[in-house]
């Protein structure tokens, strides 16, 4: 799932940049030109790249009793809720960012296209960069530590530069190297929280995905509603909407207990670089992932070939890290 996200990071890095040069050698109506031109892509690979493997008896037909009966399951698993929020509100803090950072960095600081693209891409290093880091983390002291002590650096680090903000002392390098940081403790919340809600339901992997990802979707749109009611095109309004976002994961990841966020293992060990050997057929629609949702990015993992071993490997790294 790092790296999942190292695509969905990349994209999100390399859209401004993208925009910016569109921007140049055309008008704003050739920017949605090329956004067409890549989602037609992107369909044309899903179908032609992503064939059905998933046996014929394992298939779960889709209804609104079975979407009912599996969304009840999924909303009482308190694993899966807990890890769920803490994934959620982390994502909406990023969100804000997206959301809030053109205003910030063009109106208060005076950066054009290119130089907001720069200073956009550097934060976004920090969200991708994090998240390869958390194999060997997790392999030292457990999932469930590497995702409480990023909250406690997101929370940190977000609650600094909202000091430093209110103190009048928030310049530009300060902005893009706090946001830098806490962007870099995302990068270990998000993915990671992603599997572990996972894990458990494997065997209703699509609807738990989906149902993960409209939950972080909302959580993002929730917030983002909110802080426009204040944001004023300067850079306090954006730093406390992201250090409330941060705030609310600290609390979630604190309350949990150690077995709501470390879900039991039922499948024999086997080496977790297997993970991003059997997931790698997702890299091939990732011109779409901003646009079409997380919900589908881990069912897309589990349906790809070998989905079998895939979610095999998944659940033995966790095995091999909690025992």
């Amino acid at each position: 799932m790092a790296v999942v996200m190292l695509v969905i990071s990349v994209s999100s890095m390399l859209a401004p940049l993208a925009g910016s040069v569109l921007l140049i050698i055309g008008d704003w109506r050739l920017i949605f030109w090329v956004l067409g031109i890549a989602a037609g892509l992107s369909l044309l690979l899903t179908v032609t790249a992503l064939p059905e493997t998933l046996p014929l008896q394992r298939r779960v037909r889709v209804n609104p009793r079975t979407l009912w009966s599996g969304s009840k399951t999924l909303f009482r698993d308190p694993i899966f809720m807990g890890l769920t929020l803490v994934g959620g509100f982390g994502f909406a803090g990023f969100m804000v960012f997206i959301a809030t950072a053109a205003f910030v960095y063009s109106e208060q600081f005076g950066l054009g296209p290119m130089q907001f693209s720069l200073a956009f891409a550097l934060n976004a290093v920090g969200f991708f960069a994090a998240g390869q880091l958390v194999g060997p983390l997790s392999g030292r002291i457990g999932m469930p530590r590497v995702i409480r002590w990023a909250a406690v650096g997101f929370a940190g680090f977000t609650a600094l530069l909202l000091g430093i903000a209110l103190a009048g002392k928030a310049t530009l390098a300060v902005i893009v190297a706090g946001l830098f940081l806490g962007n870099a403790c995302l990068g270990v919340i998000v993915p990671t929280t992603i599997v572990m809600a996972l894990d458990p339901h494997v065997e209703n992997a699509g609807l738990a995905s989906s149902l993960g990802g409209t939950l972080h979707v909302l959580s993002g749109a929730v917030i983002v509603v909110l802080t426009g009611l204040f944001f004023d095109g300067t850079a306090l309004p954006m730093i406390a909407a992201i250090a409330l976002c941060a705030l609310l994961v600290l609390a979630v990841a604190l309350a949990s207990a150690d077995d709501n966020l470390a879900p039991k293992q039922r499948h024999p060990s086997r080496p977790c670089a297997s993970v991003v050997r059997y997931c790698s057929p997702l890299l091939l629609p990732s011109l779409s992932l901003l646009g079409c949702g997380g919900g589908l990015v881990a069912e897309a993992a589990l349906r790809a070939p070998h989905h079998r071993r895939a979610a095999q490997a998944l659940s033995a790294a966790h095995e091999h890290i909690y025992n």
